[in-house]
């Protein structure tokens, strides 16, 4: 388990033996809005859980150490072997305009956001 606290916000990456806990208030998302949320909470003195789906990819994902490669996922190919771990790799039916062929729908699953 790696474990983050600022500002009285646990961040718990990979685990859940913070399952044990109790925490005033669990927010769902650690996206901007998330986080933001999170941190005034906790600012107001309050415990707080911050759970987001993805995992840590700075660590498995090696273009991840690369300055401005966080746009590369943006539209790339939900194809397991091509996209990045913090892409969720959703596509659309089938569409019309696209010749029939499925989009990918880009949508991040990290902390800060995407």
């Amino acid at each position: 388990m790696v474990s983050f606290r600022r500002a009285g916000v646990a961040l718990l990456l990979w685990s859940i033996s913070a399952a044990a806990e109790t925490f005033d208030y669990v927010v769902v998302g650690g996206g901007t809005a998330g986080a933001a949320l999170a941190v005034r909470l906790a600012e107001a003195s309050h415990s707080v859980a911050l759970i987001e789906a993805g995992t840590h990819y700075e660590l498995t994902w090696p273009l991840a150490a690369i300055p401005a490669t966080d746009v590369l996922p943006v539209g790339s190919d939900p194809d397991p072997e091509v996209h990045v771990p913090a892409d969720w790799g959703f596509v659309t039916t089938p569409q019309p305009g696209a010749n029939g062929r499925e989009v990918h729908f880009a949508r991040g699953k990290c902390l800060g956001g995407s």
